[in-house]
């Protein structure tokens, strides 16, 4: 074979394994599409983790669990130990007969909606009550995967635990998510959210104005910021449950 033939068939096959590549590469948009499609052909969706937030070099860990079930059914608990005597705990949840939020040993809270009692729910919760339950109910709420995604960067892909993931990372006015969709089942396996100083006092003194029951600091907020990680594990797809599984 003349090096000119040779040279050719070389530049031919490089070019076909390139190709290859290419093609087995997912868009981005392909990704998150399909991530929204898993989450819209489950019928119900079970789950257990934590939240790992860090505030100024103290952490603060919450556990949760999480089922849910088409139309409107769900049930988030959690519970964080915050002092030797005292455990910040609570449920917000759904049978089918109306929504209840519930803090420790206090009486039920009739919620509004299912919408309303998430997004209550979600602060005290260390945001179980939003990420994965606003997910799967495609809500306006804490919907991980809602908008066009168009502001959405793949980054390098990751592993949550043993799970290999994609990776996302989007940010807005000091807040920086990210998000880790599973390679096989294409659901979030984590998310992780990084609140600036600056923001943190922003969304503070926002909720000061609305609400006069909150406080500022009289000190500067910590420089360090919040980082804030939610890890979903033993996740079980399409769990047959009754009504009953998702009383209080």
């Amino acid at each position: 074979m003349t090096s000119l033939k040779l040279f050719r068939v070389c530049a031919l096959g490089l070019t076909a394994l390139l190709a290859g590549c290419a093609t087995r590469e997912i868009a981005p948009q392909t990704i998150l599409q399909r991530s929204k499609a898993a989450y819209a052909e489950l019928n119900s969706y079970q789950d257990a983790g934590k939240s790992v937030a860090i505030v100024g070099g103290t952490t603060f860990t919450t556990t949760f669990t999480i089922r849910l079930a088409r139309t409107n059914l769900f049930r988030v608990a959690w519970s964080e130990p915050t002092t030797p005597s005292y455990t910040n705990q609570g449920v917000v949840w759904s049978a089918g007969a109306g929504a209840y939020l519930v803090m420790g040993e206090a009486a039920p809270q009739p919620m509004r909606d299912r919408e309303t009692a998430l997004s209550a729910a979600t602060g005290i919760s260390a945001s179980a009550a939003a990420s994965v339950p606003g997910t799967f109910f495609q809500m306006r709420w804490g919907n991980q995967l809602g908008g066009s995604g168009s502001n959405q960067i793949r980054q390098a892909d990751g592993k949550v635990g043993k799970v290999a993931c994609y990776v996302f990372t989007s940010g807005t006015k000091g807040r920086i998510k990210t998000l880790w969709i599973g390679k096989k089942d294409y659901l979030i396996h984590q998310v992780q959210t990084v609140t600036s100083a600056d923001a943190l006092h922003t969304i503070l003194a926002d909720a000061a104005k609305r609400n006069l029951l909150i406080h500022l600091p009289s000190q500067a907020p910590a420089a360090s910021g919040i980082i804030a990680t939610e890890t979903h594990t033993d996740i079980v797809l399409n769990p047959k449950l009754a009504p009953a599984d998702f009383e209080r």
